[in-house]
């Protein structure tokens, strides 16, 4: 009985074409379920628990707001961030949601501030989300059978229920590697605009270049410092000043500090604090982890394996590398999920493959409550992953030099 149940774990027949069918479809029907119950248990523009519909996206629009009022620079001063919040919403017991993002994203923030906030919220989720199902899309694989389970992801969820921006960074992704080999300045362009979340920009210029696609890189270099310099000339140097001051609050509260809950940041950085590490084990364990997915990452992308496993990598070596990720961050890892489904489904799974993508799909909805309760295992879930990864490229080079 048991090597049976470990059989169909390794091989991953569990998980035969009904229950791929089924599940997601079970666990979209209870996450539009529990939408609709936050809308209409919600009051005031406050859900039942006191916070503000869509969580994080009040800082987006307070900021909105701030620049609205010729104010740029007081974005960053979080007691005035505050109070703008507290102004939106009408309630001074309304939560404070920190602006940490570089002055580039200023520029979203301007357009939704126009709208009222609700409006802006849905705009802004229902957008990035329409844009990230179109770049799944135009992949090019057999979209029919991904659009339940996209959807259904959890990190999606997650995404939605917090008003942020997992659905604007995947479809970034998504839609540069789409266009790699059609269009270089296009393809950079979308790579450049990541520089909003700069913790996942950072390697994709070095992978590209690793993997020969020099356009692309030296494009998404282009437009990253492009608009850089264009927040610049737009906003100001008091607006970069002021930033580059709210990072040391930022690094000593939010991060170092876990203001923002340990449970919530899934990196290896607070997994090493949650467990009573010091910052500075924390700081060299997520280094470690960081070079390692640095030099993985470099070492498939020169090597001659799948593009969709370069890519998967990539992905996974981003997530991995950061010290402050968040589990709506997560919604990143639809585009490995597929890629290696797709890629699995083709030639052959490794062994315990598809019970891994199965399991790496449900995580995110168990991630934030099973580190409240025992400890952080997101960055032990991607380390496996980039393992996976590691050995899926080294077979494809194998057989591709091997011809039997």
């Amino acid at each position: 009985m048991f090597d049976s149940f470990v059989q169909s774990v390794r091989q991953g027949t569990w998980l035969t074409r009904e229950r791929f069918v089924v599940y997601p479809r079970l666990f979209f029907a209870l996450f539009l379920v529990a939408l609709v119950l936050l809308v209409a248990t919600a009051h005031g523009g406050f859900d039942r628990d006191g916070k503000p519909l869509g969580t994080d996206f009040l800082n987006v629009y307070a900021a909105g707001v701030i620049l609205h009022r010729a104010q740029p620079a007081r974005v960053y001063e979080p007691a005035y961030q505050h109070q703008v919040e507290q102004e939106i919403m009408g309630s001074t017991q309304t939560p404070y949601y920190g602006w940490h993002y570089p002055p580039p994203f200023l520029g979203m923030a301007y357009l939704l501030g126009t709208m009222p906030y609700l409006m802006a919220l849905l705009v802004y989720l229902l957008g990035t989300m329409a844009l990230l199902f179109l770049a799944f899309r135009w992949l090019g694989l057999p979209f029919r059978d991904f659009l339940v389970p996209l959807a259904a992801f959890p990190a999606v969820f997650i995404n939605l229920g917090h008003g942020q921006n997992g659905f604007l960074t995947t479809a970034l992704y998504v839609i540069g590697f789409v266009l790699l080999g059609r269009s270089s300045w296009l393809s950079g362009l979308c790579f450049g605009l990541l520089v909003y979340k700069p913790q996942f920009f950072l390697f994709l210029p070095l992978a590209l270049f690793a993997g020969r696609y020099y356009r692309p890189a030296l494009w998404s270099v282009f437009f990253a410092f492009a608009s850089l310099i264009a927040s610049y000339l737009w906003l100001g140097s008091e607006v970069w000043a002021a930033f580059f001051q709210n990072t040391a609050f930022t690094k000593q509260i939010v991060l170092e500090q876990g203001n923002t809950g340990w449970e919530k940041i899934q990196s290896v950085f607070a997994l090493v604090r949650q467990s009573g590490g010091s910052i500075i084990t924390a700081y060299v364990l997520q280094t470690g982890a960081a070079v390692v997915s640095c030099v993985a990452s470099l070492l498939i992308w020169r090597g001659k394996s799948s593009l969709e496993t370069k890519i998967a990598v990539l992905c996974v070596a981003s997530l991995l590398a950061t010290p402050y990720i968040l589990d709506y961050d997560l919604v990143l890892l639809a585009l490995p999920i597929v890629l290696l489904a797709g890629r699995g489904s083709r030639t052959v799974f490794l062994p315990y493959e598809k019970t891994l993508l199965a399991f790496t799909w449900v995580w995110p909805l168990l991630a934030r409550s099973f580190a409240h309760t025992a400890f952080q295992f997101t960055p032990i879930l991607l380390a496996v992953l980039l393992a996976v990864c590691w050995q899926r490229a080294q077979q494809e080079v194998s057989k591709a030099i091997d011809p039997a």
